[in-house]
C-alpha cells in the first residue's frame, strides 16, 4: 500500500510538473520576462556602466572623533581620486540633511572612541553611508575608504 502512494504521488507530481512547463513556454509573456529581459538586462547595465569612472564624489564627514588618527584619515581619504571631502559636519543629522539636499553622495562618520580603540588595539569602526541613486557613488565611497583603511593599517604593522 505504500509503494503504491509512492507511485501514485510522483505520478502526480510529474504529470503537474509537465503541464506547467507546457504552460511556461506558452505564455507569451512569460518568455519575455525569461528570456529578453533575461538577455537585454545585462546587456543594458553594461552601457549604463560603460564610463564607469566617476571621481571626486562629494562626501560629508562626520568627525566624533575629532583626534589626529581621524583627521589623518579623513585627509587620505580625501587624497584618493575617488572621493572628495565636501563638508564637515557637526552631527549626522547635518550631515544627512546635506544628503538629502543632494549636496553630497556619501557620509563617512567616525565614533567617538575610534582612537582609544585604536590605542587599545581593538578594532576600531568607522562607517560609511551612500547614496544609493547610482551605483558609482556607492563604488568610490567604498574604495575610498578600503583603499586608506587597507594602507593605515599596512602601517599599523610596519609600526609593530
Amino acid at each position: 500500500m505504500r509503494n503504491s502512494y509512492a507511485k501514485t504521488w510522483i505520478k502526480d507530481f510529474w504529470g503537474i510538473f509537465c503541464h506547467e512547463f507546457r504552460q511556461i513556454f506558452s505564455d507569451s509573456g512569460v518568455l519575455l520576462i525569461f528570456l529578453v529581459a533575461g538577455l537585454a538586462y545585462p546587456l543594458l547595465y553594461n552601457v549604463v556602466y560603460l564610463n564607469g569612472i566617476l571621481s571626486d564624489t562629494p562626501v560629508a564627514v562626520v568627525d566624533n572623533c575629532d583626534s589626529p588618527d581621524s583627521h589623518r584619515f579623513i585627509r587620505e581619504i580625501d587624497a584618493t581620486r575617488e572621493v572628495e571631502i565636501a563638508a564637515n559636519c557637526v552631527n549626522m543629522a547635518e550631515a544627512e540633511k546635506m544628503m538629502q539636499e543632494r549636496k553630497v553622495n556619501g557620509i563617512i562618520y567616525f565614533p567617538s572612541d575610534f582612537t582609544e580603540k585604536l590605542a587599545r588595539n581593538e578594532t576600531a569602526t568607522f562607517s560609511v553611508y551612500a547614496d544609493m541613486s547610482s551605483f558609482l557613488y556607492y563604488k568610490n565611497a567604498l574604495m575610498a575608504t578600503n583603499f586608506v583603511m587597507l594602507h593605515e593599517v599596512g602601517q599599523i604593522q610596519m609600526q609593530r
